[in-house]
């Protein structure tokens, strides 16, 4: 079988191609494409649009690489009719028995609805846009989102505002993908709700993530840990509900005066956002206690959880975070919000613990217990390390993925046969 890739970022092939570095999330795809890869009986072509590149085509290890190059300074959420028909060329000379478009966010999902495709294409949900929109700036007042703008950044279009446009403008065409599409792949009761409550007839395929070799290998020792810190990752946006574990914080304050947060993967310090977390933390005086990591590297980001008492993901909405799911694989105790598809990773009390996503009070209640209760902190590691061992096994990944691919596949030829018939 011929599955052809459309991925939002660039694989690391691409990247040496190019001699790019591409920071950020997107890490499950590396682990799914080499895992994948290593199956009988499945070729691989993967196709990335990407800003500042030219066009690009080349094959290694066996994988066929496509990279359509934009203008630099082109945003990932924007539309293009001759990225979309220079899709549509790859697909006509590549010939693939299936077309996986790898999120909803960007115009890829478009080739669902081509009439011009022989081969079917599916759809796997990571987060989604109509989902984001009315969550887009958190818990931010009106004076914080005005005041994260310089005016010179506000005239060329950057800024959370600006963002905010271009993602309600891709949610509307997200929407359209989705009712578009016959096929999706998804991992949470809350990907599957969503597809289905804008295309109740598509088809939905149980497809779980793979996650990077390191969190698999190594495994988190509460007697290694540095007592009452918190890692939090990804807080480059509202989204993140940073302001909401600053304020648990504060709370726990008077009873662990040691409390103290790793924030990785955090905000540019320059950005807007940055500087309305600077402001904040100042705020609440906590220079001292929060530790800007900025991006790190796998190795670092696993020696940094190691070294941390609790995960938290403090998220508004969010499907399934996979720095949740490697901290799960680490072992780690973990807490997250109930919010989006994070119920579906953790059965509160048994793999983590979960709390109302604004609700400062009962993140720092659930803080404190693991902080309180060695025994109740190893419980909730061992579990979620499980679990999350069951869910991410790669062999077991494949299996479902390959599976899916086989299924829409013949559901595609016989809906064809019956067409013709008619």
């Amino acid at each position: 079988m011929k599955a052809l890739w459309f991925t939002n970022i660039p694989m690391p092939a691409m990247d040496r191609r190019m001699g790019t570095t591409t920071q950020g999330s997107g890490y499950w795809m590396v682990s799914l494409l080499n895992a994948l890869s290593q199956a009988d009986g499945i070729t691989l072509g993967v196709v990335t649009a990407w800003p500042g590149a030219g066009d690009l085509r080349f094959e290694e290890d066996g994988i066929a690489y496509f990279v359509i190059g934009q203008p630099r300074g082109t945003s990932h959420l924007d539309d293009r009719a001759k990225d979309l028909k220079k899709c549509l060329e790859i697909i006509g000379d590549w010939q693939p028995d299936i077309v996986h478009v790898h999120g909803t966010e960007r115009f890829y999902g478009r080739l669902a609805g081509e009439a011009s495709l022989t081969a079917p294409v599916a759809i796997s949900i990571q987060g989604l846009l109509t989902q984001i929109v009315p969550r887009f700036f958190g818990n931010m007042a009106l004076f914080d989102i005005v005041n994260s703008h310089r005016p010179s950044q506000f005239i060329r279009g950057y800024g959370l505002l600006h963002e905010y446009l271009r993602v309600k403008k891709a949610s509307r065409r997200e929407a359209a993908i989705i009712r578009s599409a016959g096929a999706f792949l998804g991992r949470t009761r809350w990907d599957h709700a969503h597809v289905a409550a804008l295309n109740p007839g598509a088809q939905y395929y149980q497809v779980n993530e793979t996650m990077r070799s390191d969190f698999h290998e190594s495994q988190w020792d509460l007697s290694h840990v540095e007592r009452h810190s918190i890692i939090f990752t990804n807080a480059r946006n509202p989204l993140r509900n940073i302001e909401t574990v600053l304020e648990a914080m504060r709370i726990l304050d008077g009873r662990y005066k040691d409390v103290s947060l790793r924030l990785a993967g955090s905000s540019d310090p320059g950005s807007g956002y940055g500087k309305h977390l600077r402001r904040l933390i100042g705020k609440h005086s906590m220079e001292g206690r929060v530790r800007m990591l900025g991006y790190i590297d796998e190795r670092t980001m696993v020696d940094s959880m190691l070294r941390s008492h609790v995960f938290c993901n403090a998220s508004l909405v969010e499907n399934s975070p996979n720095s949740l799911c490697e901290a799960q694989l680490l072992g780690m105790p973990c807490v997250g919000s109930f919010t989006g598809g994070i119920p579906s990773l953790i059965n509160d009390g048994s793999t983590g613990l979960l709390f109302p996503a604004t609700d400062a009070s009962l993140l720092a209640d659930s803080l404190s217990r693991i902080f309180a209760d060695d025994s109740l902190a190893r419980s909730l590691g061992r579990a979620a390390r499980q679990a999350a061992k069951e869910r991410h096994d790669p062999d077991a990944v494949v299996r479902q993925l390959l599976s899916a691919y086989i299924e829409i596949k013949q559901d595609h030829a016989d809906s064809s046969r019956a067409h013709h018939a008619a």
